[in-house]
């Protein structure tokens, strides 16, 4: 997700680099304090400007997850031919609820959530509260697809995530991304091979595979094998 939005929005990439860079900092101030006790004094400068930025990253990311949510979702269910059902959720540090929230309304929260944990942190030396503890969580028929899915299951969901992101790019840009997909095919049956297959037929696409007919399904696509370290490529015939 933090990939994603940072090629889509500046402003989250300026956010983000901000965000890791105090963090940095203020992981280093729990770290070191015992041993140079002034170092206290800087903690809720670096809180305040963690959770300022830190509300930016919440905000862009739980738009940009209701999208990909809709879109996977689609995705996942023509993938499936209706047998299974996929939804994400973002979730957020504290459990907070952003949905239609600006930066400014998520600020408070962010600060309540450090104030209540920064005992914590002192006795941890750990960074505990900020936007870097969030989550997408991905559910299979109602069920965690971390803890529950078939690595069939887990490939096809991982598929559509990624299917939808790269629809979101053309939405926004007019253009596909780049798709690299790396030995995607192993652990799906061959409807859902036929799937993927036939529905990225636009834009650049680069798949590996161990299969010949599988590369050989790709439609209207090129296939390069490696055998004993070298590549062939295809022999294009000349014009006469």
């Amino acid at each position: 997700m933090d990939q994603t939005l940072s090629q889509l929005r500046p402003g989250y990439l300026a956010a983000l680099t901000e965000y890791n860079r105090l963090y940095e900092n203020k992981t280093r101030i729990l770290r070191d304090y015992r041993e140079k006790p002034a170092l206290l004094q800087l903690l809720d400068d670096f809180d305040l400007r963690l959770a300022q930025h830190g509300a930016r990253l919440i905000y862009y990311r739980s738009a940009f997850s209701a999208g990909l949510s809709r879109r996977a979702a689609e995705i996942h269910k023509e993938f499936s031919s209706d047998a299974e059902t996929l939804t994400i959720r973002y979730k957020t540090v504290g459990g907070m609820d952003p949905g239609g929230k600006k930066p400014e309304q998520i600020l408070p929260e962010l600060l309540e959530h450090q104030r209540k944990h920064r005992q914590a942190e002192l006795n941890s030396g750990l960074c505990l509260s900020g936007a870097h503890k969030d989550d997408l969580e991905i559910d299979i028929g109602g069920v965690s697809a971390r803890k529950y899915a078939s690595q069939g299951q887990m490939r096809t969901a991982a598929v559509s995530v990624k299917l939808a992101e790269r629809d979101i790019h053309y939405d926004d840009n007019g253009e596909y991304p780049v798709l690299l997909l790396d030995d995607v095919l192993s652990e799906l049956d061959d409807k859902r091979q036929s799937f993927i297959l036939g529905r990225i037929t636009s834009g650049q696409v680069l798949i590996t595979c161990c299969n010949d007919s599988a590369a050989s399904a790709a439609p209207g696509g090129t296939t390069l094998r490696v055998e004993n370290g070298k590549l062939s490529f295809p022999v294009i015939a000349s014009a006469t």
